[in-house]
């Protein structure tokens, strides 16, 4: 698999990871956002070590713009 299309994978992983939190449940909790809030943030640092992992500085620089042009 090329590298291309390795970062357009994880690109729309991410991108669907985060549109998945409008159907996450509240669980009975009294703050309703409360489980989106911990999803969102176990979200981020998923995604924050899957860039910080990234080797290569022109490969993270490709991740982060593939990550972030989708929104």
């Amino acid at each position: 698999m090329s590298q291309v299309a390795k970062n357009t994978w994880g690109a729309g992983f991410c991108t669907f990871l985060y549109l998945v939190v409008h159907f996450i449940p509240d669980f009975g909790g009294a703050d309703v956002m409360g489980s989106q809030w911990l999803y969102v943030s176990v979200v981020d640092f998923a995604i924050l070590t899957y860039i910080l992992f990234n080797q290569q500085s022109t490969q993270r620089r490709a991740t982060l713009s593939s990550i972030f042009i989708r929104f």
